[in-house]
């Protein structure tokens, strides 16, 4: 439940959202036009695996699970 801003073109509010189940994490674009890449991969879901690059718009982050 925690919230990550982000800024780049096109780039709205809740423009991806994480959940977690007892698979694991998936990342899925909540917009119509929501695009976001994973490894460098353009994706619209994606299961998120340790160490996965997310890109948003101008921003960089890391998956990282707790071991």
């Amino acid at each position: 439940d925690d919230d990550i801003f982000v800024s780049g073109f096109m780039i709205g509010d809740e423009h991806v959202i994480i959940e977690r189940d007892a698979q694991g994490a998936t990342i899925k674009a909540n917009k119509l036009m929501g695009k976001f890449k994973v490894n460098g991969q353009k994706a619209k879901s994606h299961t998120l695996a340790h160490k996965d690059r997310i890109e948003i718009g101008n921003s960089t982050f890391r998956y990282m699970e707790n071991e």
